[in-house]
């Protein structure tokens, strides 16, 4: 039977890429091998939650889809940058120092609404013809005027703030990265990190997990390390799950082997 239209609301596993979702898609469910199927909305490799597959005849509503509000709980950390902005970047670490609930709080506020940002140099907008991530990759970012973007934020709520040890977050990225396929420098990565981590294990880094909601086209990621350029430092995405996309909610994900 040839599936005509479809909207799939997926989950997508940390450390897949969302054309690797349609391939375990398509891998788990004979029903859509054959059909045209694509992704409304990106999800980074290092970020899950819900994906929006839109099979046969509702790959043409792809703008439709596109343009649905967004609800993602994060984890930010603070006093480290990378060039990603999240995990899977080259880091380094950023001094800071220890802050009061209110002064997270007053900087995360100041992040609400409408605002113009750059884009991350590891993101997949064209530019000149290829995405901007083989720019970074090629060490060339610099001969090209990298976009801007206006993100608009209509809430962020602080759910949590604790503290872990360079100890802990070191097993936490190596664990993270190594869920991740394709090339994204993981070993590169991943060794930077030990390297950086390994010298004080009880050094500590604040950590934050905050709910955003906001529209189509904010990137998280690029929130974190603004919220930490706010605060006087750095900061990055450790984790990031989007909850809800438009009227579709994580609680009613399909889930697959991804085996």
């Amino acid at each position: 039977m040839q599936i005509m239209e479809a909207i799939l609301n997926i989950y997508k596993p940390q450390g897949m890429t969302p054309l690797q979702a349609l391939d375990m898609i398509r891998a788990s469910e004979p029903a859509y091998q054959n059909e045209k199927m694509t992704y409304a909305g990106r999800l980074d490799p290092m970020a899950e939650g819900v994906l929006l597959v839109l099979v046969g005849g509702a790959v043409h509503k792809k703008d439709i889809y596109n343009g649905l509000d967004k609800t993602y709980e994060a984890d930010v950390l603070f006093g480290v940058g990378t060039d990603t902005h999240d995990l899977l970047g080259m880091p380094m670490i950023v001094a800071t120092e220890d802050m009061s609930d209110a002064r997270f709080k007053k900087e995360a506020d100041s992040l609400l609404g409408m605002h113009e940002y750059a884009l991350p140099i590891y993101s997949s907008k064209p530019v000149q013809g290829k995405p901007l991530f083989q720019w970074a990759r090629e060490n060339r970012v610099h001969e090209i005027t990298v976009p801007k973007r206006t993100m608009h934020v209509y809430e962020i709520d602080m759910l949590d703030r604790k503290k872990i040890t360079a100890g802990a977050l070191r097993k936490e990225v190596a664990q993270r990265i190594e869920r991740v396929t394709g090339d994204f420098r993981q070993e590169a990565v991943k060794d930077a990190w030990s390297a950086l981590l390994e010298a004080d294990a009880n050094a500590s880094f604040h950590v934050a997990h905050i709910r955003v909601r906001c529209a189509s086209g904010t990137y998280i990621r690029t929130l974190a390390h603004e919220w930490g350029k706010r605060l006087g430092t750095d900061a990055v995405l450790s984790r990031l799950v989007r909850t809800r996309v438009g009227g579709y909610a994580i609680g009613e994900s399909m889930q697959f082997d991804n085996k």
